[in-house]
This record gives C-alpha cells, sequence and structure tokens, in this order.
C-alpha cells in the first residue's frame, strides 16, 4: 500500500518529521493527539502497510494499530424456513476492531431500532473503543478499514476490499461459520450477542452492547463551531472521496490530507472552523429510531413461530408513524378507484 516503505524509514515518518515536532504529549482524555491516516486506492501500491505497521508495534511503544469492519448484518429472527425469502426481518449489527498489537477482538453489537449502520455509528463505535480500551500512554493510533459504505473516511487508512482481506474479517467468517455448524435457536438481537460472545477460537471475541443512549449524533459540530469546507487554506478546492491520506494531531479543527499515498508529497491542510471558537459543541443524542410500518408487520408474522416469550420485543418496537399514515391514506385511495 505505501510503495514498499522500509522499517526504518516509517519509524522515522511517525516520530521525527518536521510535521510532528511541535505536537505536545497526549491524554487520554482527548481521545489521543495522533491518528495516522491512508487510504489504499490503487491495487498496485504495496498492499501490506498493515504488515510494515505491525513490526513498527515492536519498536514504537506509543502506537496503536487497529483494523475494523461493519459485519453483514445478522437475519434476526434467524428462522429455517422460505418464508423468510420474501419477508423482511430485524437487522443485527456487528461492528468489529482487531487490536493487533495485543491480538485481541472486540465486537459492538446493537440492532436497527437502536441504531443504523452508517458513518456516525462507526465512528461511534471508534470513539467509544478509544475512551474505553486504550491506555494513557499511546499517542499513535493507526486504524485501518475498507471503503464500503457506513466506514467512516476521517480517520482510517482506506483498502480496496477487493484485493485486502482485513484481519477482522476472519472473526465475521468464524462467527458465519459456527452459526452454520450450530442448532441454536436466535429469536431476538439478544441471541445474536449470546451466540457471537460464544464462538470458539484463537482469539475470543469480547462483546459490547450498545444502547440507543451509546451513539450520539456529529452533526451538532458541523451546525456550531465546524463547517465542511470545499476550499483548503490555499483556496484549492477539496474533493473528500479521493483523500488518500488524512492526518490528525491535537489541533481541533486543523487536518492535513493528501490525494496520493507519496511521502514525498506535501500535505495539504483544511480548517474546518467557521470562526472563533470559544466552546466546542458536544455531540447530541441520538433518537431511537422507527422502523417501516411494512416490516414490522413482516416481524409479527413470524411470531407463530417464536416462543412466546419473545413476542413482546416485537410488539414493542416503534415504527415510523408518518410513513404508516401515508400508506394508509395510499391504502383508502386504492380501495376508492
Amino acid at each position: 500500500m505505501s510503495r514498499a516503505l522500509k522499517l526504518l524509514n516509517l519509524a522515522k515518518k511517525l516520530t521525527n518529521t518536521e510535521d510532528n515536532k511541535n505536537i505536545p504529549p497526549l491524554t487520554n482524555k482527548n481521545v489521543k493527539n495522533k491518528v495516522i491516516t491512508r487510504v489504499q486506492q490503487n491495487k498496485f501500491e504495496t498492499p501490506h502497510s498493515d504488515q510494515e505497521d505491525k513490526l513498527l508495534l515492536t519498536t514504537i511503544s506509543s502506537l496503536k494499530v487497529i483494523v475494523f469492519d461493519l459485519q453483514q448484518y445478522l437475519p434476526t429472527p434467524d428462522l429455517k424456513t422460505n418464508i423468510v425469502f420474501y419477508k423482511c426481518q430485524l437487522s443485527t449489527y456487528n461492528e468489529t476492531i482487531r487490536d493487533l498489537g495485543k491480538n485481541e477482538s472486540y465486537c459492538y453489537m446493537w440492532h436497527e431500532a437502536i441504531s443504523g449502520r452508517g458513518s456516525n455509528e462507526v465512528a461511534f463505535v471508534l470513539y467509544k473503543f478509544i475512551q474505553c480500551k486504550i491506555d494513557n500512554n499511546i499517542t499513535y493510533l493507526i486504524n485501518y478499514s475498507d471503503t464500503c459504505s457506513g466506514q467512516n473516511r476521517n480517520i482510517n487508512k482506506f483498502l480496496v476490499p477487493e484485493y485486502t482481506h482485513l484481519e477482522c474479517n476472519s472473526d465475521h467468517s468464524r462467527i458465519e461459520r459456527c452459526k452454520k455448524q450450530s442448532e441454536s435457536t436466535i429469536s431476538i438481537p439478544n441471541d445474536w450477542y449470546n451466540f457471537v460472545r460464544n464462538v470458539r477460537g484463537k482469539i475470543p471475541l469480547k462483546i459490547t452492547e450498545m444502547k440507543q443512549i451509546d451513539f450520539k449524533s456529529f452533526s451538532s459540530f458541523l451546525s456550531g463551531p465546524l463547517v465542511k469546507w470545499t476550499l483548503d487554506t490555499d483556496k484549492e478546492k477539496v474533493n473528500w472521496l479521493k483523500m488518500t491520506w488524512i492526518r490528525y494531531d491535537k489541533t481541533f479543527v486543523i487536518i492535513k490530507f493528501k490525494y496520493t499515498l507519496n511521502k514525498e508529497t506535501p500535505f495539504r491542510i483544511l480548517d474546518l472552523k467557521k470562526g472563533a471558537i470559544r466552546n466546542r459543541n458536544r455531540a447530541e443524542l441520538t433518537r431511537p429510531l422507527s422502523i417501516d410500518p411494512e416490516n414490522k408487520k413482516d416481524l409479527i408474522s413470524f411470531l407463530p413461530l417464536l416462543d412466546p416469550v419473545y413476542h413482546q420485543f416485537y410488539k414493542d418496537l416503534k415504527t415510523n408513524i408518518r410513513a404508516a399514515m401515508i400508506q394508509q391514506s395510499d391504502e383508502e385511495s386504492s380501495s376508492k378507484d
């Protein structure tokens, strides 16, 4: 991915570049000082940067390298009947983070009635991981993910899915393989949480059940002190989707970026602030999600196939009232015709 950089040069880049000299030490409270970010867009670029970063872990004690990915949705309930091919199931989500240094895997799980699976959810899973799982001595954080929808483009090295395999993908494959071999019944999302918790392997899967209160919205920052500018500090146009290397440091509103992985190319600078920043906006809480009325109708139709103890869970799911009213109005209009 990074044109076969030698270990010595890569270590020097992380620790001794002019870009890093004026950065003060970090504390865990400011959610780390430095995030090194690169994006792989070209399959011909060396795809082993993560292996180089693994080697760096043995020489730089203040470095943390993680990979993360959102698993394909887990259907709930998981029924052994053809009826599910014609109806909608509830989606249970699993964002897995692999710590390459400690060789540990963390699964953050929730379902669609709690929150969605967009970049905001992915960002807050990472935020929760950084706050809870990264020690105070870590001053450099390198994140890997692919470029699939939902992966947050702001704090990662991105790998092209067709040509790379993230370590956490092995965790997902292990979950899917165990489910195929298991007779376990999955009736509600909590059954998935327990199932994944008990999946065996060399690397245990540590489960965190995400609650609605765990998800907040970063949109308050863009409506407050920050703005997503389309011009950099040199008044040159910015294409966010073409960024291949993004670097953050302790400076709250400044990011550095490149459209290339060439280490000789200077970083461009993007200032996100609107004006003077007195107080940083706090991320706002997201509201509980409601599901589509038709989806709930399908879920209710599964109840005869489930143990009665699980019926109330599906009956209590909230639906989009406005969508239901529009649907009812359409049905009434059709009946009159």
